[in-house]
């Protein structure tokens, strides 16, 4: 029953990202946010990590750093490497990690 909740409401979000027009970026922003999560409640982590990449693209101020630095932590090795070959992906990875370590400096 749960399974198909976020099934029906990750295909809903996906509905609405592909219709709402691009110059709404702060409702196309939540929508990624969203999808981001209901992906991550199911285990996607690379789909949820390519959502909250849109995030860099529509609005950034809602962007989840410490959600994103903790799936990348957790991630098993063979998505990880999946994600690193993904150059969006990468980048974003290594932009949340540098953060980190930077914060770890102070």
């Amino acid at each position: 029953c749960v399974h198909s909740y976020y099934t029906d409401f990750f295909n809903h979000l996906s509905k609405a990202i592909n219709t709402l027009p691009p110059d709404n970026s702060a409702l196309l922003a939540r929508y990624f946010y969203l999808r981001g999560l209901i992906s991550l409640m199911q285990g996607k982590l690379l789909n949820a990590l390519s959502d909250f990449q849109n995030l860099d693209k529509t609005d950034l101020r809602i962007f989840p750093t410490d959600l994103v630095r903790k799936i990348v932590e957790t991630m098993p090795p063979a998505e990880r490497s999946q994600a690193d070959r993904k150059p969006e992906l990468k980048k974003l990875i290594s932009r949340v990690m540098e953060e980190q370590r930077e914060v770890m400096k102070i």
